[in-house]
């Protein structure tokens, strides 16, 4: 059974190997939608001392988990691109994070992705695994628990694999006018009962 805990522990070996372990702690959820998609999403989230920081959200699509594991960690990897690029404040993509620059490119060659081509409107989002990254997946172990099949068909097996929701985090929003503030776990547009003002969510 192919679990979150297996994609959390490839993302701890990967962020050692290729990146010396300064990449922060990311939430991987899967998402049943079927389109493969790399995006992070960023969240301020606030601790129990009102501390703002910042958390990654890292969707893996449940299409790629059929994939095996060299796609798999491939997929991995170039979100883990996308995160270190954005720690480091390199700007690896436009057009709201959809082309995927020559930055992006560098990067990605530098942990074992290969890149076949350009396109026109994503760039050079398309990344595959080479042979040195399979040789790293076997070496590191990443292949245990990613290569889940139905002995039957020889196929993966869809029911092999859990479906997790992500968590919810809760946003903060204030009052423009007298700062009272309220707390809410989903995206809202709220007015202040008092001032008759937008409370906005706070950053």
């Amino acid at each position: 059974m192919i679990k979150v805990s297996n994609i959390e522990e490839a993302y701890k070996k990967l962020n050692e190997h290729y990146f010396g372990g300064s990449l922060p702690d990311v939430m991987i959820y899967f998402r049943s939608e079927g389109k493969i998609n790399h995006t992070i999403k960023i969240v301020h989230i606030e601790d129990k001392d009102n501390n703002k920081k910042v958390q990654y959200e890292l969707p893996m699509s449940v299409d790629v988990l059929y994939k095996g594991a060299d796609t798999v960690i491939a997929n991995l990897l170039h979100m883990m691109v996308h995160i270190y690029c954005n720690e480091l404040g390199l700007q690896d993509t436009s057009n709201n994070g959809r082309y995927h620059n020559s930055i992006f490119k560098e990067q990605a060659e530098r942990v074992d992705l290969e890149i076949k081509d350009r396109d026109s409107v994503v760039g050079y989002e398309c990344t595959y695994p080479t042979e040195a990254l399979s040789k790293v997946i076997r070496e590191l172990g990443l292949d245990e628990g990613l290569n889940v099949t139905d002995e039957k068909t020889g196929g993966v097996d869809p029911n092999s694999i859990t479906k997790i929701k992500p968590k919810q985090y809760v946003r903060k929003y204030v009052c423009i006018g007298c700062g009272d503030s309220v707390r809410s776990t989903k995206e809202v547009n709220i007015i202040c009962a008092k001032c008759n003002l937008p409370m906005l969510e706070e950053q």
